[in-house]
């Protein structure tokens, strides 16, 4: 089987991680931590601790956590994602067997217990729409879609350094599906397996500033992505607004 590396990127996460750490006791599993506010300590001996020298963002932090590692596969997991331990195990022995050129991940449940997926092209103009994944689709092994989430992603090496990693010109936010839409053109196939499930905080806060400058900063990351792949100025603006609002339009 193919050994899997599980990169976290901390900030400001140490108790988060720690949990992690306990869950991925006795797994045969390489757990990197890369550390972007420099106040990571871990529990668990075997844990591989990177200093990033500061806060770089998610996409170069994973980056640098695929770098410092050897597994055949690489998971991205965030420290609030919510994941017990049979989950987690169940998770790596499905990703083990994956050979193809491909990104995966598991079903997120959303607050209305759904998951919602990405499609293309989308309503009103726009080049993407939030749609729920049916009765018959969620009882499927796998269901191909047009992303995996950075919340809990997992994809071969192989496939990740050809294609050059995460972008570097994306800080956070936008990087998942920058990521899955060149892997997809590169020949990759992407999907969601139907065999774990997990929750994921997704940066709950619970006041309107902190929910106002998230929006702001999906915002600006959608942004950047879309100018990537060269949407104009206005084109990207308003589908980059669509994508962080999270509206089903």
């Amino acid at each position: 089987m193919t050994m899997i590396s599980i990169i976290s990127v901390n900030y400001k996460s140490t108790p988060l991680i720690n949990d992690l750490e306990a869950r991925l006791a006795d797994l045969d599993v390489e757990f990197v931590v890369v550390d972007n506010s420099g106040d990571f300590r871990p529990t668990a001996k075997s844990t591989k601790v990177v200093d990033a020298g500061g806060n770089i963002g998610f996409g170069q932090g994973c980056n640098l956590g695929v770098c410092e590692s050897v597994g055949g596969v690489v998971m991205f997991l965030n420290p609030d994602v919510e994941i017990d331990r049979e989950s987690l195990a169940r998770l790596l022995e499905v990703s083990s067997r994956q050979e193809a050129p491909a990104i995966w991940g598991p079903y997120i449940r959303d607050r209305a217990h759904q998951v919602v997926v990405l499609q293309r092209p989308g309503r009103a103009g726009l080049s993407f729409r939030r749609r729920p994944l049916s009765a018959e689709e969620l009882s499927q092994e796998t269901v191909d879609v047009t992303y995996v989430s950075g919340a809990c992603m997992v994809a071969n090496r192989a496939i990740f350094e050809a294609i050059g990693g995460f972008s570097d010109k994306i800080f956070l936010y936008g990087e998942d599906l920058d990521l899955c839409i060149r892997a997809k053109t590169a020949g990759a196939r992407i999907f969601l397996i139907g065999a774990v499930e997990i929750g994921h905080k997704g940066g709950g806060s619970s006041t309107k500033i902190d929910r106002i400058k998230r929006l702001f900063r999906s915002t600006r990351g959608h942004y950047t992505f879309l100018r990537h792949h060269h949407y104009r100025p206005l084109g990207a603006a308003i589908n980059a607004a669509h994508l962080a609002s999270g509206y089903r339009i």
